[in-house]
């Protein structure tokens, strides 16, 4: 358990000195101490045999020859057997996270996206743009590219996703697709080109990233391939309308209706007693009032009716005409004035308003009892 390196010294308490930890001695009158054996170690001093060096436990390894302690093995490795001067490294694909692990089980499998070298203590993760679907993958290798049509946004991905409609991705390793410039839409999913987007007919437009076009509002109008935005969407102007979506022009407003506003979506017809013959028509000062002797009971009218005979009407703008009172009768058609309904005669009656003639007296009677000598009267009574 001792030793002297010196030649010619006489005192043993002096000049032999305690092997160190690490080794041991088992002669006398030694000028060295032997060294543990690698995989072995010894802690105390002066040891006599080589079982002092104990062989390093599972999990454990001594690479170098006297030591004093063993050293655990290292995350990514393990030592299932004693006396050992290394450790066993987790096999590709697999990595360990413990230290001084004692058996191949604690090397667990890479996931799905990550990929690890031989003792590795941690999976590696596939670069954005690459994916691996299954597990175990031993190297960077084996990350797939993304194909056309198809990205992936981040690292460590099990799959490629399609490109959504909108979008297209002409290229591989991608981290995301190019959306459809504005103007075009694409409802399909996993475009691998630009001609995926179909440019938007008239009528229609579309923003970039558009699944669909978007129509024109009703009172608005495009005549263009491709509009990019709304603004390509024109408002009809005054005196038309757009009654549908998506529209590529505006319609005239009818005779009898009229239209102020820009965009409008329908015209306004010309109220009752009102008519007009005028096309494009932009106010409402474009309805006339159907003139005197005239009426139109209905909106939206290019002229007015001729009061019929029996009838007047005096005022202009209106619905309906008035009847001649009892006691006289009007042959005019279109009548405006007070004395076209005529007084009836002497010997004759109108006993109902808007009479077109008067009754005469029956045989054998005479108008004697007329209210005036000078005229019929409104009932068969005059009559005697």
């Amino acid at each position: 358990g001792t030793f002297n390196e010196h030649e010619g010294k006489t005192s043993e308490d002096e000049h032999c000195v305690h092997c160190p930890t690490g080794k041991f001695q088992t002669s006398t009158a030694s000028h060295a101490c032997e060294a543990c054996a690698v995989g072995r170690f010894s802690g105390a001093t002066r040891q006599t045999h080589a079982d002092s060096c104990t062989a390093c436990e599972e999990g454990q390894y001594a690479d170098t020859e006297s030591a004093n302690t063993c050293k655990a093995c290292a995350r990514g490795a393990f030592q299932d057997e004693a006396g050992k001067d290394t450790c066993k490294e987790c096999a590709a694909g697999r990595v360990g996270k413990e230290l001084a692990a004692t058996s191949s089980g604690v090397c667990s499998i890479c996931p799905c996206g990550g990929w690890s070298v031989s003792g590795a203590s941690a999976c590696s993760a596939c670069e954005v743009g690459r994916f691996f679907a299954g597990t175990g993958a031993a190297t960077s290798a084996q990350c797939a590219a993304s194909s056309p049509g198809h990205f992936v946004a981040a690292a460590a991905a099990c799959a490629e996703t399609p490109c959504s409609v909108g979008h297209y991705q002409s290229g591989s390793s991608s981290a995301s697709c190019t959306a459809c410039p504005a103007g075009r839409s694409s409802t399909a999913t996993s475009a691998s080109g630009i001609s995926a987007c179909v440019a938007c007919v008239p009528g229609w437009w579309a923003a970039a990233g558009s699944a669909t076009c978007t129509m024109c509002a009703k009172g608005r109008f495009n005549e263009l391939d491709g509009a990019t935005s709304d603004s390509f969407c024109v408002a009809c102007s005054a005196g038309k309308f757009g009654a549908a979506e998506a529209a590529t022009g505006c319609t005239a407003c009818p005779l009898g209706q009229w239209q102020s506003a820009e965009g409008g979506d329908g015209c306004i017809l010309c109220a009752a007693g009102r008519f007009s013959s005028t096309a494009l028509a932009k106010v409402s000062s474009a309805c006339s009032p159907c003139p005197l002797g005239e009426y139109q009971p209905a909106q939206g009218q290019t002229r007015c009716s001729l009061c019929a005979a029996g009838k007047t009407q005096q005022v202009a703008g209106q619905t309906g005409c008035s009847d001649c009172p009892k006691g006289t009768s009007g042959t005019k058609i279109g009548a405006f004035a007070e004395d076209d309904c005529v007084p009836c005669a002497k010997g004759e009656f109108a006993d109902s308003p808007g009479a077109t003639a008067c009754t005469k007296c029956g045989l054998g009677k005479y108008g004697a009892n007329a209210p005036s000598l000078r005229a019929g009267g409104s009932h068969a009574s005059v009559c005697e």
